[in-house]
């Protein structure tokens, strides 16, 4: 059965995205702007059902003031899937996923910013992009950790993409990830860590039976009560505190959780609920 699952999910998957593709190429240009944003949603929503994914969102009930950047943890190449599936946003991403088959080609359409993090001068050229895209009222959505993990820990967020929220005195909207199992345990599947390969994180996924991704919408943080370096090491803090696992090594606190991560689950699982939360 899990073997008859996988290849039908992968099949629907390639079949979705050569389906944007086609409407991106040839349409998409031509759509008014609330067009796009609900075939974009759609297109999102579709994706997580093709691989048994179902959101929980909770935590505000209202949206921050716009423009807004959105932080979240960042544990796989779904997360960008998740957040789309309930908000309008542009996204900073590595610029390898601009060199990804299709799908790189569908992030330069849906205007995402691509940061060379090879590059020293990358970061600056990101901000004034991230500021132009704050100029014409966008919500901007990064994952400060720069790279993925298994969800166990959270990263030192890198303070420099931060400063374009500073500069433009945009509010942040702390988001926390958390991928889980019907039985409440961690979602590992979804976790594209380390040299996992694209294909091979697809292959992880679309064996896995379902998943539940929960999505807590902290307290915003206005970014201009704060230098960079503080805000990476507050909104750190604040997305692991509420996972309860530690922050990596290097920050000025190194243990942000303060109850047993099979509780924090259990609680995640009882808090979880539908909402008509709006980022658009």
């Amino acid at each position: 059965m899990t073997g008859l699952r996988r290849w039908w999910r992968l099949w629907r998957a390639l079949i979705h995205v050569l389906i944007a593709v086609f409407k991106v190429a040839l349409l998409y240009p031509h759509w008014p702007v609330s067009r796009r944003r609900v075939e974009v949603r759609a297109w999102a929503q579709t994706a997580l059902e093709i691989f048994g994914v179902r959101t929980c969102i909770a935590g505000r009930s209202t949206a921050p003031s716009q423009p807004c950047m959105l932080v979240a943890n960042h544990v796989s190449w779904l997360d960008v899937f998740v957040i789309l599936s309930f908000a309008d946003a542009r996204f900073v991403a590595k610029a390898q996923v601009a060199r990804w088959p299709l799908v790189g080609g569908l992030a330069r359409a849906l205007g995402t910013v691509f940061i060379d993090r090879s590059a020293r001068a990358s970061a600056a050229a990101t901000n004034a992009m991230v500021r132009g895209l704050f100029f014409e009222k966008s919500t901007v959505c990064i994952f400060p950790e720069g790279t993925t993990t298994d969800g166990s820990m959270i990263k030192v967020f890198r303070a420099p993409l931060l400063q374009a929220a500073i500069d433009q005195a945009v509010d942040i909207q702390p988001i926390a990830l958390r991928y889980v199992r019907p039985d409440g345990s961690p979602g590992t599947e979804a976790a594209f860590t380390g040299e996992m390969s694209l294909l091979r994180s697809l292959w992880m996924l679309a064996g896995c039976s379902a998943l539940r991704t929960d999505i807590t919408l902290l307290t915003p943080v206005g970014a201009a009560d704060f230098n960079r370096h503080d805000l990476a090491n507050q909104l750190q803090r604040s997305i692991a505190s509420h996972l309860d696992v530690p922050c990596e090594a290097g920050t000025r606190t190194r243990s942000c959780g303060s109850h047993a991560m099979t509780a924090a689950f259990a609680g995640a699982t009882a808090a979880c609920r539908a909402s008509s939360i709006d980022l658009a």
